[in-house]
């Protein structure tokens, strides 16, 4: 796929637009106003936590002027709604939440540049739950969903779980199963905590903190809670292994062949982002975020894989591929590659 013609002038605007849209689109989602506005018409006034209704109502024209929003006059009566487009952009604002965790980076660019690591900075955690909770939950989390039947397993492992998204989710699908939360983050662990006893108190749940990297604690830990010897488990890695993998596809190999050592009977699934070449980026920049995901995650330390590397590891691990799913492909040379991939993965016996 050729890259057609661009417009400088169109670029640069799309380029500058940026800089004032989603710190714009973050507040409002922050407030709850796109949630609200999403499901009915409001006019400034509607939104108690907003005590600057002027600066709100600039905030909604800028939107309109942008074919966000759009405003309707009946009886001097002025309400703003969403327009088609704006309902089918602020229904992702979970990408916009998950770009702007990186802002500790983007905001220190010309530290960066002097400095020798960019160990010294991290992304906001906090942010990235949100974010990455919104995003899976719409796009991902459902897809998986669809694999297995409802009385499938007896304990579902989220490792890397964030604020438990996946989890709250799966204790409406896998309804008789038991739960398995860890994070690497405390904070991530307090969050998932507080969101799932708060709607699920009656259901099993086991709280764990553990790097994913370290198999040997949290398997261990998971092969605790096992009912019986033929106890059927889910481990679910969402987003994790460009975490681990320090862009080398020998080590999330040794990775999965630990988990098989200790938990041999475990099915597993893998939720991934799949790294691109620049060249093909570039002729499908109109139709894809992967540049700034790409980038934001290489200048965070992460090692995202490309698909070709992520076929060999899976054929050398000791699973086999069950069902996947692949999403928003890319072209290159009238070849389809996925932007992202989700794996159900079955021990070999």
């Amino acid at each position: 796929m050729k890259p057609k013609k661009l417009n400088p002038r169109v670029e640069l605007i799309s380029l500058l637009r940026g800089f004032f849209s989603l710190p714009v689109i973050i507040s409002l989602s922050r407030f709850g106003i796109i949630e609200k506005i999403l499901k009915k018409k409001k006019r400034e006034n509607d939104f108690k936590n907003v005590k600057n209704k002027e600066f709100l109502n600039s905030i909604f024209k800028y939107l309109c002027s942008l074919g966000i929003l759009k405003l309707e006059n009946k009886n001097k009566n002025q309400k703003f709604l969403t327009t088609k487009l704006g309902k089918k952009i602020l229904v992702r604002k979970g990408s916009f939440h998950l770009l702007n965790s990186y802002g500790p980076f983007i905001n220190n660019i010309d530290k960066l540049l002097i400095s020798s690591s960019n160990k010294n900075i991290s992304c906001d955690r906090k942010e990235n739950v949100i974010g990455s909770g919104l995003t899976n939950g719409r796009k991902f989390f459902p897809k998986s969903f669809e694999f297995f039947k409802k009385n499938d397993f007896d304990i579902v492992a989220d490792i890397g779980c964030g604020d438990g998204d996946y989890l709250s989710r799966s204790i409406k699908y896998f309804s008789n199963s038991d739960f398995f939360a860890s994070d690497v983050s405390s904070k991530a662990i307090l969050q998932c905590r507080k969101n799932l006893s708060s709607n699920y108190p009656k259901k099993k749940i086991t709280y764990f903190r553990s790097d994913a990297s370290n198999t040997n604690k949290w398997c261990r830990k998971l092969n605790k809670l096992k009912l019986e010897k033929n106890s059927k488990i889910l481990i679910t890695f969402w987003y994790v292994i460009h975490e681990i993998s320090e862009n080398n596809k020998y080590k999330v190999i040794n990775f999965f062949k630990k988990i098989k050592k200790i938990c041999p009977n475990a099915d597993i699934v893998i939720g991934e982002i799949v790294k691109i070449d620049e060249t093909t980026l570039f002729a499908n920049k109109e139709f894809s975020i992967l540049p700034e995901f790409l980038f934001f995650h290489e200048i965070s330390g992460q090692g995202v894989l490309s698909i070709k590397d992520l076929n060999f590891i899976k054929s050398k691990i000791p699973y086999k591929l069950i069902n996947y799913h692949e999403f928003d492909h890319v072209y290159q040379n009238k070849k389809k590659i996925p932007s992202a991939i989700i794996w159900h993965l079955r021990p070999n016996k």
